[in-house]
């Protein structure tokens, strides 16, 4: 009986540390926007950093699954970067998230 309480103990996750790391990067993300100039060119690289861990953790608590929540960052991120450089259109956004569904299929078959 208490084997069988450990086991359980050991599956469940602790969200707590991922709910308090996506509570402070949205709160960067937002101190970011509003007090740093855009047309700085050096903020950009760690702007998108700052997007994709937050989007991470967001999404992976969300969907409750680190492997969605990966692909799903990595899509919008991707997205957000071509936004950036003028040529993120609703044909790129169509082809990153069908590659982000498909990966996430064959992934999810294969492992």
């Amino acid at each position: 009986m208490r084997k069988r309480r450990d086991k359980n103990k050991q599956k469940r996750k602790n969200l707590f540390p991922s709910l308090i790391i996506t509570l402070v990067s949205w709160f960067l993300i937002v101190y970011l926007v509003y007090s740093v100039d855009p047309t700085t060119s050096y903020i950009m690289v760690p702007f998108f950093i700052l997007v994709f861990i937050t989007l991470l953790f967001t999404f992976s608590i969300t969907l409750a699954n680190t492997r969605r929540g990966l692909t799903t960052s990595v899509a919008i991120t991707i997205f957000l970067f071509f936004r950036y450089y003028g040529i993120g259109n609703i044909l790129n956004f169509l082809l990153i998230f069908g590659l982000a569904i498909a990966s996430d299929i064959y992934f999810s078959n294969n492992h």
